[in-house]
């Protein structure tokens, strides 16, 4: 979790997690405003990340001007809170997003003004079993 936040980055795992919704595989990026991870700030903080390299370049992508040597990016001001990105968003444009949103009050994902595609919904007890299985294979080596 991310300053206590229902968001979590894998790149060993190749996957993002967004509340109970998790996005897998090469080529997956994230871009979130978060809250500063420090007691009583108000401040925001941007989180850029992604499984691999090309999921971290489509996440900064978000914010590359289409036309040098223009100075404003395209979404800069109009992105929502959280945008997950994946293969197809730069041929696809907003078609292509895997997940875009924004937060509620207590920093949760609003599904009211949150859109998914393609979600896997994560159980936190299969994390569990695996991470017991993952053990267990290490023990035989």
């Amino acid at each position: 979790m991310l300053a206590g936040l229902p968001t979590t980055m894998d790149a060993a795992e190749e996957r993002v997690r967004l509340g109970d919704c998790e996005f897998g595989g090469s080529g997956v990026g994230l871009a979130a405003l978060l809250p500063l991870a420090e007691p009583n700030s108000t401040r925001l903080s941007l989180l850029l990340c992604g499984t691999d390299s090309a999921g971290l370049l489509s996440a900064v992508a978000l914010a590359t001007p289409t036309i040098p040597p223009m100075v404003r990016q395209p979404y800069s001001n109009m992105l929502p809170d959280f945008v997950v990105v994946g293969n197809e968003t730069a041929s696809l444009g907003a078609g292509g997003l895997l997940a875009a949103g924004f937060w509620g009050a207590d920093w949760a994902v609003d599904a009211q003004t949150s859109y998914f595609q393609h979600c896997r919904k994560y159980h936190a007890s299969a994390e569990v079993a695996s991470s017991q299985v993952a053990r267990s294979n290490k023990a035989e080596l």
